[in-house]
């Protein structure tokens, strides 16, 4: 096409038609890369090897797949299975929604109780974010094929989302698992359940009796169950004992230190 002839006005408007066009097809190529990403995702999901050991890990599973949930608190010791059978039942939701991501949160509070920003921390955001992924990235690989995830985490249809960051943004189409979420106080919690938009699960997990925060703040997981699991939508499971799958002695151990605390002994 000849240009020469057309006032500058003109060849502006040529411009623009152009870029609009341009840009068009750039977004179409992006949002088709984004659905086939999600598409070969759920398709290498293989529901049917997903087991659960205790009666308690189905009920996690089961509750987070039920349309009406929307909220599900998962609380107990350590070793009861909640990260793995959370993840189960996440994987399990996104193969069968209508879900394009699968957000993973979690308190990065330290024992010297620093806020929620990572910022501080060295290198770039994958070397801050490293540390706090490795319980997830260990159950994930355990579940499904690593590859899998990998792959998954390089087109963000798996993604980090630090806490500090998450306000302003609104949440939509996504299932979010939220660790560690004894260290979160009120206000941050609050602030994570305004975020939650339309067509969202939230599976958050914690251990009430273990705290890294020494602030004298009340965990906003506590306060969570305490006042709110009456609500329509909102299911709690409380793991035990029973959902443990550890040796023997560890088992002895443990009722020992519960033992001790119990008869005012300070053992942390």
């Amino acid at each position: 096409m000849k240009t020469k002839n057309l006032s500058e006005e003109d060849k502006e408007i040529l411009l623009e038609y152009v870029s609009s066009i341009v840009n068009s097809k750039s977004k179409s190529m992006e949002k088709e890369n984004k659905e086939n990403s999600i598409k070969a995702f759920k398709n290498n999901i293989a529901v049917s090897k997903f087991k659960c050991k205790t009666k308690n890990q189905s009920e996690i599973v089961k509750s987070i797949g039920n349309k009406n949930t929307t909220i599900t608190i998962v609380h107990g010791k350590p070793g009861t299975g909640k990260t793995y059978s959370a993840i189960q039942g996440a994987l399990k939701a996104f193969k069968n929604g209508s879900y394009d991501k699968i957000y993973l949160c979690k308190s990065v509070k330290t024992l010297d109780n620093k806020s929620e920003d990572i910022g501080f921390l060295k290198g770039t955001m994958e070397d801050k974010i490293a540390p706090f992924l490795f319980s997830f990235d260990f159950n994930f690989k355990q579940i499904i094929n690593p590859g899998t995830y990998e792959m998954a985490r390089q087109t963000q249809v798996i993604e980090f989302l630090p806490l500090a960051y998450i306000r302003g943004i609104g949440l939509n189409n996504c299932v979010i698992i939220l660790d560690e979420a004894q260290n979160i106080n009120n206000a941050i919690l609050r602030t994570v359940l305004s975020r939650i938009g339309q067509n969202c699960k939230l599976i958050i997990l914690g251990d009430t009796q273990q705290k890294d925060s020494s602030s004298g703040q009340t965990s906003g997981l506590e306060f969570l169950i305490e006042h709110f699991q009456d609500i329509e939508g909102f299911h709690v499971v409380k793991m035990t004992k029973e959902d443990q799958s550890r040796a023997d002695i560890i088992n002895k151990i443990e009722d020992r230190y519960d033992e001790l605390e119990a008869n005012g002994k300070r053992v942390a």
